[in-house]
């Protein structure tokens, strides 16, 4: 995945904190440590808004959901057509 850098101030005791990660040894570097941090920002936040609104959705209306071997079909299909790209 492409990224780009940029330039975020913090305050004091999450750079603490990141820094304390890396003399752990959990990770490499402070950059590392945010990177991760952010990621898992990121992913929270999707699980908060998209997941929990699908699951909503389908407790309101369980007819929307997609059988499990029809998502396995397509998953297995577009790997197929990944690996052909290949």
């Amino acid at each position: 995945m492409p990224s780009r850098a940029i330039n975020v101030n913090l305050p004091e005791d999450v750079v603490a904190r990141l820094k304390a990660m890396v003399t752990s040894g959990e990770y490499a570097s402070e950059t590392m440590s945010s990177k991760r941090a952010f990621v898992s920002s990121a992913r929270e936040a999707w699980l908060e808004t998209d997941v929990v609104k699908s699951f909503d959705e389908y407790e309101a209306d369980p007819s929307i959901a997609i059988p499990a071997a029809e998502v396995s079909a397509g998953l297995e299909a577009r790997l197929r057509a990944h690996l052909q790209k290949c």
